[in-house]
């Protein structure tokens, strides 16, 4: 959390195997409409990534 308002998180990726190599990085910067006191685990779900 950078303020009650504001958050910032990243994530990165890299996959390896014989037939490829793939990866993704990103960038996410929220603004919550009402203040927020705490990070909770639900907001990092949302920021989560897989790739298939």
């Amino acid at each position: 959390m950078l303020s009650p308002h504001w958050q910032l998180s990243a994530s990165a990726l890299f996959d390896h195997s014989p037939s490829f190599d793939q990866g993704a990085a990103m960038l996410f910067v929220r603004y919550q409409f009402e203040p927020r006191r705490a990070l909770f685990s639900e907001d990092l779900k949302l920021g989560a990534m897989t790739v298939d």
